[in-house]
């Protein structure tokens, strides 16, 4: 007998329309079963489905907030679902620019996930509207559920649409609207908006626990690259007023398009639809002396990932490991290789699975030292035109020296470069040529800990050459947090005082809703160089946990003292200066 469905099941089923896609030709098996899970509905009492988080309160959340704010009649929401081959991270994209008109807003987004990683018996994944907020410890207040999904391995690409009407949209917004409603009406308060995928589950062992979040992508800060809705193009004006406010998260990216002063500046050598992104590189990288010192590091880091118990007492909760081989083109002035002589890399980098059309362009800029010997390094990338060194050079020149609010590339080489200004002039006056070449075989590893934070580890060896077949090679071993933690602490920047990265006099909630309400907030797609001078980045959980694995790792498993060990870096300046380069 079917158990009764619940009022939440029921207005889901009238509101969400589920297609299923053909499937592929060469029907497809799961690589593995996955340790991840779902605490289901049969796991717990009805009374307990609240406290755990299960699926059957999540739809019940959903439909309560659809009626709170639409009434009986809410928007019709369609979902494609159907299998895509995904080795990545899960992660939420959006399909098409938001598009807000005088008729409301359509909202066109994906979410894939890796089959290898997909909850048991399927994944459990709300999505949320949010919007700016002043409070500074949250990149985005959370508005409305869009929709809550279920995939599940076999059907694991889930394609959505919504539409809203401006009315719905205001509601959602809580906007008090006297006058006529228009989309100016949204846009004179809101200039952007977010998409925000959360996948809860189980993360220890016991049998009944709360879905908590496991993994989440898109949002105003665009974690993974996505999720961000503007409804409007950008402004340098605005961009430029955002700079009092730190962005502590690691990793900022946008894709490129019309939106974007740089692009419509540099299209001509910008490829559109593809990432620019700025780092806060947090690494600490470390000399070896010889092959035979890698290889010691790289056993130890095998025998690790095949003990367990190593890893639960180290506070790793997964570990995977991968061997890679990149090739890099670096790239400098000639004659004096003036940006490797300042430890600048700018470079090209590729690999032999990259998809045709991929010119990775990456700049690693000024290192930042507190006084506690912590280092912060400021790097930036983006996606070429083939033609930018040929065609595209004397544009190429101008975007390398451009100060312009948006172009986090220009601004980071400018920032590394302001002690040397000759330099500048001549990057600005001659084209920069191919100096070096590096090939790096390296075995990397990535050490899942609580609260979904990532540390990525590899040894390198790296041989660079010169054109005329003159080499040299070093060895090296590195730590660096690859992503930031879940917790919104972790991830999220407030406003400081500029450059000394001091945090402003504490004012009131109804003071910091005061300032917010006469400008609209939005969300920096990207550091600046302020962002580098900042303590609360060292303050971060995820911080913590990195240094506390990294010298755990050095001591118990490598069995090396951390004091004694040479402190690397810059692998291309090095290798540049064995090769008589500078």
């Amino acid at each position: 007998m079917q158990a009764e469905r619940t009022a939440g099941q029921l207005r889901y089923e009238q509101t969400v329309t589920i297609t299923a896609l053909p499937r592929p030709q060469e029907e497809p098996t799961r690589p593995t079963d996955s340790e991840n899970r779902i605490c289901g509905d049969d796991l717990v009492s009805a009374m307990e489905r609240q406290t755990y988080k299960t699926p059957l309160f999540m739809i019940d959340t959903w439909a309560w907030e659809q009626q709170q704010i639409f009434g009986s009649q809410g928007p019709a929401i369609t979902i494609e679902k159907s299998y895509r081959k995904w080795d990545g991270t899960a992660h939420l994209e959006i399909e098409s620019p938001a598009l807000l008109s005088n008729e409301g807003l359509k909202l066109h987004f994906s979410v894939t996930g890796n089959p290898r990683y997909m909850a048991q018996p399927k994944d459990l994944i709300p999505i949320y509207l949010e919007t700016p907020t002043a409070d500074i410890k949250k990149p985005g207040e959370r508005q409305l559920m869009v929709v809550l999904i279920e995939p599940t391995w076999d059907y694991n690409h889930w394609e959505v649409r919504v539409e809203y009407t401006l009315a719905q949209l205001a509601a959602i917004l809580k906007l008090d609207v006297s006058g006529p409603l228009t989309a100016n009406t949204i846009t004179a308060r809101y200039r952007e908006l977010g998409l925000r995928a959360q996948w809860l589950g189980v993360a220890d062992q016991q049998k009944i626990s709360v879905n908590g979040v496991r993994h989440e992508s898109g949002g105003l800060d665009q974690k993974g690259g996505s999720g961000k809705l503007r409804l409007v193009p950008y402004t340098l004006r605005e961009l430029a007023d955002t700079e009092n406010r730190r962005n502590t998260s690691w990793n900022m990216s946008e894709k490129l398009n019309t939106s974007r002063p740089v692009f419509n500046t540099f299209q001509g050598i910008l490829q559109g639809g593809k990432e620019m992104m700025t780092t806060l590189e947090c690494e600490a990288e470390y000399k070896l002396g010889s092959e035979g010192e890698l290889d010691q590091v790289i056993f130890a880091m095998n025998k690790l990932q095949d003990d367990g118990e190593l890893q639960k007492r180290l506070g790793i909760l997964k570990m995977t490991g991968e061997q890679k081989v990149y090739e890099d083109t670096y790239f400098d002035l000639p004659g004096k290789c003036d940006l490797l002589a300042n430890r600048i890399v700018l470079r090209r980098r590729h690999r032999g699975t990259d998809a045709g059309g991929t010119y990775l362009f990456a700049l690693k800029g000024a290192t930042y030292q507190d006084g506690e010997g912590r280092r912060l390094r400021l790097a930036a990338q983006c996606q070429l035109k083939s033609t930018a060194f040929t065609t595209g050079q004397a544009l190429l020149r101008r975007f390398l020296t451009d100060d312009s609010a948006d172009n986090a590339v220009g601004r980071t080489m400018l920032h590394a470069l302001d002690q040397v200004k000759p330099v500048i002039a001549r990057l600005g006056q001659e084209d920069i040529v191919s100096t070096l070449t590096v090939v790096s075989n390296r075995d990397t590893f990535t050490m899942t800990l609580a609260n979904g934070t990532q540390i990525d580890f590899s040894a390198d060896k790296a041989t660079g050459r010169l054109g005329d077949g003159t080499s040299a090679t070093v060895y090296s071993f590195e730590f660096g947090v690859g992503h930031p933690a879940l917790t919104q602490a972790a991830t999220t920047g407030g406003p400081t005082s500029g450059s000394d990265g001091e945090t402003v006099k504490k004012v009131s909630v109804k003071d910091r809703i005061g300032q917010f309400a006469g400008t609209p907030q939005i969300v920096r797609p990207y550091h600046v160089p302020a962002d580098l001078v900042n303590p609360a980045v060292f303050e971060q959980p995820d911080y913590q946990q990195f240094v506390k694995l990294l010298h755990a790792v050095v001591t118990d498993v490598f069995q090396l003292d951390i004091k004694q060990l040479q402190l690397g870096g810059n692998k291309a300046h090095e290798l540049a200066r064995l090769l008589s380069l500078i």
